[in-house]
């Protein structure tokens, strides 16, 4: 990794904690994360929903810290980072399911899911990432674009600091999917037609 790679990875690292930061202060309505993680019961929608917003960006921002200080993942922490990914997609597609999500957002989301799991097992295939563990922080990013997307069109009425710390995060953790690639086409394939589905939907989520 070249010194500017690095410099710039250290700074969408940093820019990243901005998500573990959002879990405590007010995103829509007055409503902070962390209360409604705690308060909200474990059989509620609303629960499954935030969960994953309050707990990936606090092991992404270890993975990415662990990665920039040794070079590389513990594999005890990619197959961590792995799992935390999966139980957070099956978490969101759960919350979705008893939400009054339409139709077109659970398939916009579906489609995103597999477009990003096709990623990670491409990035699997690559000497870099498997070598570094760094595709498991990108299972985990992915995740959580697709999930704050649609957190961000839910807010749209009544923006507050942490909806745009959502939006900090997300553009943060789209710059390092993007670097962790090292391929441009990879890029216009993957990222931007992802970014394109969650941008349609939450313009689509404006006029409802």
């Amino acid at each position: 990794m070249s010194q500017v790679v690095r410099q710039a990875q250290i700074a969408l690292t940093l820019i990243g904690v901005s998500g573990i930061a959002l879990s405590f202060v007010p995103f829509t309505y007055d409503q902070v994360a962390i209360d409604a993680l705690v308060l909200e019961s474990i059989l509620n929608e609303l629960w499954l929903l935030v969960a994953p917003c309050v707990l990936l960006p606090v092991a992404v921002s270890t993975s990415c810290a662990t990665w920039l200080t040794m070079g590389h993942l513990p594999r005890w922490m990619v197959i961590l980072n792995f799992a935390l990914a999966a139980l957070a997609m099956c978490s969101i597609l759960a919350g979705f399911g008893g939400s009054g999500v339409t139709e077109a957002e659970i398939i916009a989301m579906i489609l995103l899911f597999v477009i990003g799991f096709a990623s990670v097992t491409w990035l699997s295939l690559r000497g870099f990432a498997t070598r570094t563990g760094i595709h498991s922080v990108v299972a985990m990013q992915g995740v959580y674009a697709v999930l704050m997307s649609f957190w961000v069109a839910f807010a749209q009425e009544d923006f507050q600091i942490g909806a745009w710390l959502g939006i900090v995060t997300l553009l943060a953790y789209t710059a390092q999917i993007a670097m962790a690639a090292k391929n441009r086409w990879w890029v216009m394939a993957v990222v931007v037609p992802m970014a394109a589905i969650m941008s349609l939907m939450t313009m689509t989520r404006q006029f409802w």
